[in-house]
């Protein structure tokens, strides 16, 4: 990941587009067993996956770089040529039906992939 190259000093920095773009980050994994629970259930309903907390870009480029123990205003760079023309600001979503139909609520925090990309280390 390009944090640990920072880090060994062999890229001077990353970067990234707009950083106050809000998601609600979640973990495919974790999403890839809620779509067999669906596909199991005896319920047909359309369902929302999320974790129901979002965060923003600027968010994971700074906990990355406090895992790999780097200066975020040193490591992080913004470029307008990463930004989508077209982008929505903010994607919020409510997971409650999922787990009122499904008993289903995220088992991955925001912070779990995050370390484990900046960290380069397969969960």
């Amino acid at each position: 990941m390009n944090h640990k190259r920072i880090k060994e000093d062999s890229l001077d920095k990353i970067t990234l587009g707009k950083l106050n773009s809000v998601r609600d980050w979640g973990f495919s994994l974790v999403y890839a067993c809620t779509i067999q629970m669906m596909v199991e259930s005896d319920m047909s309903c359309d369902y929302i996956i999320a974790t129901g907390n979002s965060h923003s870009l600027g968010e994971i480029g700074e906990y990355a770089a406090r895992v790999i123990r780097i200066d975020k205003d040193v490591a992080i760079d913004r470029s307008g040529a990463l930004i989508r023309p077209l982008d929505i600001q903010v994607y919020r979503f409510n997971p409650q039906r999922s787990a009122n139909g499904l008993g289903w609520q995220s088992s991955v925090d925001f912070e779990k992939p995050i370390y484990n990309l900046a960290k380069n280390i397969c969960i």
